[in-house]
């Protein structure tokens, strides 16, 4: 991904001009490599066997250990690391990118990644084209378009009451009673932590709490929903479902448009409930 080693560089670059040792991967190394570079008349880089620099993750790690930006604060990092993540899916895994989320980490990263650049390194007039204002502009529609119908299903399901639906509207059998739901929250945000330090965030569209259903089932007052504007990738049934699982919650996928067979048999599979837009409708009645 572009963006990816648009940062990854950019970090370096801040590295290199508070210390240009900085990004090299094995310090201990340096030393040597660079007597030998010496000897030779020539960079560091082209020797037989030149030194590695450091990765994305290290590079953002020694940036904020050395320069210590207040630009690159808690929700900067986490969404690098969104970024990374979803970076090494598409590389490593051949996974199909859902847009939608894509959208959702370069919206979120945009403006404080140009600040943090721009303050340390001046001006990125490079970054400034029309092809790529025109982008951001599209970019941020789509954002606003998500965030627009988030709201509306967040609104709806603080009308939920107890009522009784025909499980159909949720891709299930039976029917469903609607849980009511003491708070609502939207755009979430899930910290998975270890040994105490937050190690992932997650943002969740929608995530709801309230009385239990069922008495014996301790999930059933609690939801967490991932709305999509498009068709999305079967991937985003995992997505939901692992949400699901770190919540305990039930997963809820609503599709803001048609449904493929094959995303209806992953959700069947998984227990995901799944609304597509002519479903979402009739639920709204």
């Amino acid at each position: 991904m572009f963006l990816h080693q648009s940062i990854e560089l950019l970090m370096k670059e801040m590295l290199v001009s508070h210390s240009p040792y900085l990004i090299f991967e094995e310090l201990k190394d340096i030393p040597r490599k660079q007597t030998e570079a010496n000897k030779q008349g020539m960079g560091i880089f082209f020797i037989e066997k030149p030194p590695r620099s450091v990765t994305y993750e290290v590079a953002i790690d020694r940036v904020e250990a050395f320069l210590n930006p207040i630009e690159l604060d808690e929700n900067l990092k986490q969404n690098l690391n969104r970024l990374n993540r979803l970076r090494n899916q598409l590389e490593h895994y051949a996974i199909e990118a859902d847009r939608e989320e894509v959208v959702k980490i370069l919206e979120a990263i945009h403006k404080p990644i140009l600040r943090l650049f721009e303050n340390h390194l001046g001006p990125l007039t490079q970054l400034q084209t029309p092809q790529l204002e025109q982008t951001w502009k599209d970019i941020s529609a789509t954002s606003r378009e998500h965030k627009q119908i988030n709201h509306e299903i967040y609104l709806l399901m603080g009308n939920f009451n107890g009522q009784q639906v025909p499980g159909g509207i949720l891709g299930l059998e039976k029917e469903v009673v609607l849980p009511k739901f003491t708070n609502v929250y939207e755009d979430y945000h899930l910290n998975s932590k270890r040994d105490g330090n937050v190690v992932n965030r997650f943002t969740l569209d929608i995530f709801a709490q309230g009385k239990r259903v069922s008495p014996l089932d301790k999930r059933s007052g609690r939801w967490v929903v991932s709305t999509k504007l498009r068709t999305p990738p079967i991937e985003s049934v995992y997505q939901i479902y692992h949400y699901g699982q770190l919540t305990e919650s039930v997963p809820w996928l609503v599709v803001l448009d048609v449904i493929s067979t094959s995303v209806r048999d992953k959700a069947q599979e998984l227990k995901v409930m799944v609304t597509s837009r002519q479903e979402l409708e009739e639920l709204k009645k």
